[in-house]
């Protein structure tokens, strides 16, 4: 029987070593001391954090950024840190986060996957306007290169748990591995059909900066599902 993958955010990884490697190239990116800088570094331990077993307790009020540091509990070992918004910190280990993903994580894996182009599609139109694009949270300027699309109301936990629960709850929705490709997608075509429609019909989907995402993620509202620059998410 085939292993489940390892889902970080929109990243799949076959063995949870390579999840773990990728943890590694981010915690080693940077020196110790320093503030994680880069967007999509931001973005992966952002969703990180969001498998972690105490989620709640780690984000707190929300987060500002990450650092990585030495941490004093283990000589001369790295660690991922957080400052939240009131300034408060704490340390998490990404170790906890990369258990074995429940069904309901992997079916909204795959429903996000499955409307990837809807929102890449999004994203370009947007962009092929001279007008300048505008946050639709803090009403500034973003550049494409650093821009997000999100979901603005209902949220896409909002459809996903409406469409599902249409279909008859998480336990009905059927995934399947795709051929010559790492990770899950729908393993109905009736499913993932419907689901497409759904979405299109009913999902309003805006730019916001990587800044506002972050604090909107990391205040409980998992959002994002394509950054910048624009490729489509596997």
């Amino acid at each position: 029987m085939p292993r489940n993958p390892v889902l970080v955010g929109d990243r799949s990884f076959a063995l949870k070593k390579d999840a773990e490697q990728a943890c590694r190239d981010v915690l080693y990116r940077y020196d110790p001391g320093q503030r994680v800088t880069g967007i999509a570094d931001e973005q992966f331990l952002l969703d990180l954090l969001e498998l972690h077993p105490e989620r709640d307790e780690k984000l707190g009020c929300g987060v500002a950024h990450f650092e990585v540091r030495v941490n004093p509990k283990f000589v001369r070992q790295r660690s991922f840190y957080l400052v939240r918004v009131d300034r408060s910190e704490t340390d998490f280990s990404f170790m906890k986060c990369l258990r074995p993903p429940s069904h309901r994580r992997l079916v909204m894996g795959a429903m996000r996957h499955e409307v990837s182009n809807q929102v890449y599609e999004f994203a370009e139109e947007t962009y092929c306007s001279p007008a300048p694009v505008l946050c639709a949270v803090t009403g500034r300027v973003v550049a494409r290169e650093e821009a997000h699309v999100d979901h603005s109301s209902p949220t896409f936990l909002e459809l996903a748990e409406q469409f599902v629960g249409e279909q008859g709850g998480w336990d009905e929705m059927v995934i399947a591995r795709a051929d010559g490709s790492i990770g899950v997608q729908l393993g109905r075509d009736d499913q993932a059909r419907a689901w497409r429609d759904y979405h299109r019909r009913n999902a309003t989907l805006r730019v916001v900066s990587i800044e506002a995402n972050l604090y909107r993620c990391s205040s409980g509202v998992r959002e994002c599902v394509v950054s910048g620059p624009w490729r489509q998410q596997t």
